[in-house]
């Protein structure tokens, strides 16, 4: 009798109030509380965040129908990690499509299923709520010269694969106001050349299993934050840093980390120390293969002026 009254006093509540309280669990507990009684029963359609993580075969059809049945306004985010056990031949792309066409603001997409890299759908390309968007793995980025993303102040590619270098270039052209940017590249993205040139880009933080290419392009101009991972101290890599520190006007903080396996840690740190020294008086603070260099000076000068 005591729970039946408990339950009362939470079902009375406002149903703002109701869809805080379903936010605090998981999505899937969240649906699941439809079964409760006829108050619950619309109740989760309505929530503003939605998060699916694949833990069993069948979370691609739970997805489905969720999606199906979501009413809310405007979604202000969803999440979707999808691993092997996603069927091929699941649409995955018309979860977006109703993300797109619901408003959605943040958009974090992973998928590892077993099949090819899939396109995203049309609509994702000129979306003009979109905020975040991150895209991991087995996600194809193919984006057309009209794109727009008037909105989209941080994206983040983790090991995707690009149509080629013009979708690329596309997308980040497509984003006037972007912010953040992080990368994560294998050798098979598709792309020789990545090119990053962003008027309004702030923050950068670039991975490259391959390590940073010769023809790799990076316009600094606005950069306040660079992050180099898993550096190793190819020439490559050195001349990309240096090729920062001496065109950026707004840097303040360079982290670099190295890769955990090097054998000479100490030769590269001391050498890319020697980078540094070189061209800034700096802050430094150092641990075991990692190296974090904050400007005094918020001015980037060139290698023959002081401070």
């Amino acid at each position: 009798m005591y729970h039946s009254r408990q339950e009362d006093r939470i079902s009375a509540l406002p149903d703002d109030l109701l869809v805080r309280i379903l936010l605090s669990i998981p999505t899937e507990e969240a649906v699941s509380t439809m079964i409760l009684s006829k108050r619950w029963r619309f109740i989760w359609t309505m929530l503003p965040v939605l998060t699916y993580q694949e833990r069993k075969e069948s979370v691609w059809l739970f997805l489905n129908k969720s999606m199906e049945f979501h009413k809310a306004p405007v979604l202000q985010i969803l999440s979707i990690r999808l691993g092997p056990h996603c069927p091929t031949d699941a649409d995955v792309g018309k979860w977006v499509e109703n993300a797109v066409n619901r408003g959605v603001r943040e958009l974090f997409f992973t998928l590892q299923w077993s099949a090819d890299p899939t396109r995203l759908p049309k609509s994702l390309n000129t979306c003009k709520t979109l905020l975040h968007l991150r895209l991991s793995h087995k996600i194809l980025v193919d984006f057309p010269t009209s794109s727009c993303l008037p909105s989209l102040e941080r994206l983040q590619l983790y090991y995707v694969v690009y149509k080629d270098e013009a979708s690329l270039v596309a997308l980040l052209s497509s984003c006037p106001v972007l912010e953040l940017l992080y990368v994560m590249r294998n050798e098979d993205d598709n792309v020789a050349k990545f090119s990053v040139k962003v008027p309004s880009l702030r923050v950068l933080l670039y991975f490259n299993a391959m390590s940073p290419d010769e023809n790799d392009v990076v316009d600094p101009g606005s950069l306040e934050k660079f992050e180099l991972k898993d550096y190793v101290g190819r020439k490559e890599e050195k001349e990309l840093v240096e090729y920062i520190l001496g065109t950026s006007k707004c840097l303040r903080t360079v982290t670099i980390s190295l890769r955990s396996n090097l054998k000479d840690k100490e030769t590269i740190m001391e050498t890319l120390k020697a980078i540094f020294i070189l061209r800034f008086d700096v802050q430094r603070v150092i641990g075991d293969g990692l190296l974090v260099v904050r400007m005094v000076e918020n001015l980037a000068v060139g290698p023959n002026n002081r401070h």
